[in-house]
């Protein structure tokens, strides 16, 4: 004896089934195009081997030497952003932990300097007090 009450029909299962498959397909979208998006503006250039070095952001370094000013590269500017961070300073995604300690005194860290210390060059004194 069949049960004559329970029908599905198949062109249902077909419309119910598509729309699955389209809602699959569109989730899909949207995160790949997420991950993109969010890589994009990580700052680091990606490769087919993974990430790389830092993408070029028109920064080139000029002085490796005191005193700490725009342009210069050195170990002790790392010490400067450390310290601007903590005073609540937003340097960008730049760095071994993408929080803008990358020991390059760009325009940001210059700019934050200004802002929370109030000048824009540090002599090696001014570093040391900042520890």
């Amino acid at each position: 004896m069949k049960n004559e009450n329970f029908k599905i029909d198949n062109n249902l299962l077909w419309i119910g089934g598509g729309v699955l498959v389209a809602a699959a397909l569109g989730t899909g979208l949207w995160y790949y195009r997420k991950k993109k998006r969010e890589k994009a503006d990580d700052g680091y250039a990606t490769t087919t081997s993974g990430q790389s070095k830092q993408a070029s952001s028109g920064f080139r370094c000029t002085s490796n030497t005191y005193p700490l000013a725009l342009g210069t590269c050195h170990p002790d500017v790392e010490i400067l952003q450390r310290a601007l961070k903590k005073k609540g300073a937003v340097l960008g995604r730049t760095g071994k932990n993408r929080d803008g300690v990358d020991g390059q005194f760009g325009r940001i860290t210059a700019t934050n300097a200004k802002k929370y210390f109030g000048r824009d060059s540090f002599s090696a004194t001014d570093i040391q007090n900042l520890k």
